[in-house]
């Protein structure tokens, strides 16, 4: 797996992974925060930039997943030795958003389209299949 590991990619195993309106969501936390800055017309980009960080000895890249107004964003579900040493000297402003922080918009996405939004909003043409 040497070089493989890390980045952005397209991770197919947990069936909250997809696209929406063409852009990659990797997780259900991540399309709900998409979704809500696009419908509430909130600039945003997915994150196409990687970043260096060490831990455990070894050097890996960083891909955090979106930019707003400048800003990073990375979604993570618990705070980790990991997360802290991908943000430790990260050379942006970078916003962690944890289960209290993206609750807002995962409401939004159910409030709207139900607690399967995640299959309702997912473009079709790009259903990944569940092992």
């Amino acid at each position: 797996t040497k070089g493989k590991t890390g980045g952005m990619r397209n991770m197919g195993g947990n069936g909250r992974v997809g696209f929406y309106k063409g852009m990659l969501f990797q997780s259900s936390w991540e399309l709900a925060f998409m979704v809500y800055h696009l419908e509430n017309s909130i600039p945003f980009e997915r994150n196409k930039n990687f970043f260096y960080y060490f831990y455990s000895g070894k050097k890996s890249k960083f891909y955090p997943d979106f930019i707003k107004n400048n800003v990073y964003y990375e979604i993570k579900a618990f705070p980790s030795e990991k997360t802290d040493a991908k943000i430790k000297n990260f050379p942006h402003e970078i916003k962690i958003l944890y289960r209290k922080e993206v609750e807002v918009y995962i409401q939004f996405c159910i409030e709207k389209y139900g607690k399967d939004f995640v299959n309702i909003l997912r473009d079709k043409k790009s259903l990944i299949p569940v092992p």
